[in-house]
């Protein structure tokens, strides 16, 4: 049970991170469209390792919670990602929207 607690707790922090680095990146470029699929030019401070650790923390808390509540992290995972999904295209849309649609 301890160690249930203790992985949703990593993997909450994991998340955290993966948002927080999300974040930084959005921040970092308020009038420039951010790529899907690579990294900005340039790369916010803090943003890379803050991706890495919040990846590697989510999946690995998988050990601590267990394969019966396995599921429900992988539902964190993807709400994760869809909300980081959002808040890129959403960002993406209001800079081609003040830009004039370019």
């Amino acid at each position: 049970m301890a160690t249930t607690i203790i992985g949703w707790g990593i993997a909450g922090a994991g998340a955290m991170l993966f948002l927080v680095s999300l974040m930084l990146t959005v921040r970092a470029h308020p009038d420039r469209r951010i790529p899907i699929w690579s990294n900005p030019r340039p790369i916010p401070r803090h943003s890379i390792w803050t991706r890495v650790l919040g990846g590697v923390l989510m999946v690995s808390s998988g050990i601590l919670i267990g394969s019966e509540q396995l599921v429900f992290l992988l539902v964190l995972l993807g709400v994760v990602v869809l909300t980081g999904s959002f808040i890129m295209f959403g960002h993406n849309q209001r800079v081609e929207a003040e830009n004039g649609g370019v």
